[in-house]
């Protein structure tokens, strides 16, 4: 069973979400602020995490929840690395074989993945105020969580590879996770070589 381990950056998007953004309405249909993330992203380089995460919850629960996917858009290679993704599409045909994906990846990539999707059911669970549903998900996070090696153009790529992801982590947001992780360690970021350093610098609105 894997130790949880996530990036402190992370935890604290995810936990200022968990206590200020969950019933908004719209959520991951709504862009975030430029303005807003960048001083999300200024607080996270320079703040105490305990004073940062005061500090964000005072932002845009939108610019929130942008943050969180920026984080792993800016990734140096995906969360599920790059050199899986023929495998993964393959995969995308069962639960099963999608877990046999998941169990390949690094521990750090594996933890923070369950993290992400038991804060996504989370957000879920009130979906009767904030309009989420499970495909939203698995569409906001589909090509910045998987993402084909760099060597691959456009033309390359088969349209039905977006569905793919979708479908693949669909399982995942669909089937219980909560066993697939036993304790919370928080990391530096000196500590998670394989994760983004900062958050990217742009942002819609």
């Amino acid at each position: 069973m894997h130790r949880f381990l996530i990036p402190k950056e992370l935890k604290i998007l995810v936990e200022t979400a968990r206590r200020s953004c969950l019933k908004k309405p719209d959520l991951f249909r709504r862009g975030g602020y430029h303005r807003d993330l960048q001083e999300i992203r200024w607080l996270l380089d320079n703040v105490e995490s305990w004073n940062a995460e005061s500090r964000i919850s005072s932002v845009s629960a939108y610019s929130i929840l942008e943050a969180i996917v920026l984080f792993f858009d800016c990734l140096p290679d995906s969360l599920f690395p790059s050199q899986l993704y023929s495998t993964i599409m393959d995969a995308s045909k069962s639960f099963k074989n999608s877990l046999e994906i998941y169990n390949c990846l690094p521990e750090i990539n594996a933890n923070v993945f369950v993290y992400l999707i038991t804060f996504l059911k989370l957000v879920h669970s009130h979906s009767s105020e904030n309009d989420t549903d499970l495909p939203l998900f698995a569409d906001t996070f589909a090509d910045v969580l998987i993402k084909p090696p760099a060597a691959l153009s456009l033309s390359q790529i088969p349209k039905s590879d977006r569905d793919s992801k979708r479908k693949f982590l669909g399982y995942f947001l669909a089937n219980d996770v909560s066993h697939l992780f036993q304790i919370d360690l928080l990391l530096t970021r000196d500590e998670y070589p394989l994760l983004a350093r900062h958050l990217v610098r742009t942002g819609t609105n």
